[in-house]
């Protein structure tokens, strides 16, 4: 191939992953304000239960805390790059 093709598939290549990249980054951040909703959502519904249903919730939002933490450190990445 001559160098003006390898040229443009290399360009096309490279526009390529950061298009990928900029899409994983908008899902990433739509997920991540989802699981924020949630939460936030679960913790109003701990404040108006009691008994089982607390401890419950308790789970499920420490599971969606985790979940966030992990997904901020990975969109972090993301961004940086």
């Amino acid at each position: 191939m001559k160098t003006r093709k390898l040229l443009e598939r290399l360009a096309e290549l490279t526009s390529n992953s950061e298009a990928k990249k900029q899409k994983e980054r908008e899902a990433m951040k739509a997920l991540l304000k989802a699981l924020k909703k949630r939460q936030k959502k679960l913790e109003e519904q701990l404040a108006t239960d009691s008994g089982h249903k607390k401890k419950r919730l308790r789970s499920k939002i420490k599971v969606i805390q985790a979940q966030r933490k992990k997904g901020i450190e990975r969109y972090k990445q993301l961004r940086k790059r």
